[in-house]
């Protein structure tokens, strides 16, 4: 199959009192698509992808020396293949392995400056990114479900003339998730039912500027969840217990800089129901 998409935009975006406007920009372009699929045979297919994308720079915060993201300033645009393969048996697994190319163009890079004590914003030449994507979820049993997820990642800036080269700011070169659910079925009768599940989600070292000039540390978050399902007058009703960050780590998901780095969430816990009627 293939395919095109249209798209247009108009963005205006920036800070203060009075306003000043550090992004104003607009445009249009065709987008094209395609994909073909081979089914080996009823559990087993094949599948290959192209796909074309654009994303308009955009910052609230002024870029070096108060330059304003207008339309001299291309958006940043993508191009990327994908080949995978597919196994789903019916009831019991479904798994998906994949390999992408990705390269971008007009991206928007980072730096602090040391003079003036703010971040520098640019557009990059290209940036390069490749790896490999595995998803295998399923029932062991009957009662048992799990959910897991592995991607290894190779991303860098390919021109620039500053970080040509670095890897790209904020990505992890390998990432990794898995999550089990146990369903309790029925406890006091009537049609109600009880779920219990954990997870833990994994993010690598990565880049905390473009120029690679610090990391932020790997991490692992652990969350849990009760969920039972019961009827109130015939009504549903769901009551779930969630707790998120279940050890408590302190970890970092991202930064700007190495003065303004974003540190995750605490532990957190949240009880919540839904009615319906």
């Amino acid at each position: 199959m293939a395919g095109a998409r249209y798209q247009t935009y108009d963005q205006i975006a920036g800070r203060g009192r009075p306003f000043v406007a550090n992004t104003n920009i607009n445009g249009q372009k065709w987008l094209p698509r395609g994909g073909v699929v081979y089914k080996y045979n009823d559990v087993l297919s094949f599948y290959g992808s192209y796909t074309q994308s654009l994303k308009p720079s955009s910052t609230i915060a002024p870029l070096s020396s108060g330059v304003v993201i207008d339309s001299a300033v291309l958006p940043e645009q993508a191009r990327s293949y994908e080949l995978g393969a597919k196994l789903d048996i019916p009831g019991r697994i479904t798994a998906t392995a994949a390999v992408f190319d990705i390269r971008k163009k007009n991206i928007l890079v980072s730096q602090f400056n040391d003079a003036t004590k703010l971040t520098d914003w640019r557009t990059s030449g290209e940036a390069r990114s490749r790896g490999i994507e595995l998803d295998v979820a399923g029932e062991l049993t009957d009662r048992w479900s799990v959910i897991s997820s592995f991607a290894l990642l190779d991303a860098k800036i390919t021109k620039d003339p500053l970080y040509k080269g670095n890897e790209l700011w904020n990505v992890a070169r390998r990432t990794a998730a898995v999550s089990a659910v146990y369903d309790w079925g029925s406890i006091i009768g009537g049609g109600d039912r009880l779920r219990t599940g954990a997870g833990a989600h994994y993010v690598g070292e990565r880049p905390g500027d473009s120029a690679n000039s610090f990391a932020l540390p790997a991490y692992t978050v652990a969350d849990a969840f009760a969920s039972y399902d019961t009827k109130v007058d015939e009504h549903k009703l769901n009551i779930q217990f969630n707790v998120k960050n279940l050890f408590d780590r302190t970890y970092y998901t991202s930064s700007a800089n190495r003065y303004f780095v974003s540190v995750g969430d605490t532990r957190q816990f949240i009880l919540s129901t839904t009615l319906e009627f």
